[in-house]
């Protein structure tokens, strides 16, 4: 029952909850938006390679969400000094990621008392979770393993 409790909340309301949050945000910062969508093609325009990935997300400081768990905007990581929680650094990964061609998605992993989002590349060559890239055959075992078996089911 737990997990189809979080399968319902990662995949109707928290997006929902998340565009709500979003725009509040940024209806408060709208003075600010044409830059941060500068810095944003900057940062696109910056990224060549994996390597140029890994340099980005060092920049990535984890922190709790203040209020109830939402997935930000790239914009508003930008704005926020890329300080987010684990969902915000999937976000930031995957869109990275895009940037020289390779294509993935945020798997949100479950566990009995918490539960962890990273991004996870088509082809399984590239893991990302928090500030760190890690390459390797990612099976949806290793990738649990890789956590300890803190978690014990992956939502796609």
């Amino acid at each position: 029952m737990r997990h189809m409790r979080a399968y319902i909340w990662i995949k109707i309301y928290c997006p929902i909850w998340s565009f709500i949050v979003n725009l509040t945000y940024w209806l408060i910062r709208l003075n600010k938006l044409k830059s941060i969508f500068y810095e944003k093609e900057n940062l696109k325009n910056s990224i060549k390679t994996v390597d140029d990935i890994k340099r980005s997300l060092s920049e990535f400081q984890w922190t709790s969400d203040k209020i109830r768990d939402w997935f930000p905007w790239v914009i508003t990581l930008i704005n926020n000094n890329y300080k987010d929680d684990c969902d915000g650094a999937a976000i930031l990964s995957k869109f990275l990621f895009e940037q020289i061609g390779i294509i993935g998605k945020i798997l949100s992993l479950l566990g009995e008392e918490t539960g962890h989002a990273i991004f996870i590349s088509t082809d399984k060559k590239y893991m990302a979770t928090n500030n760190i890239i890690i390459e390797g055959n990612w099976t949806n075992d290793k990738i649990l393993s890789y956590f300890n078996d803190k978690y014990n089911r992956i939502i796609k």
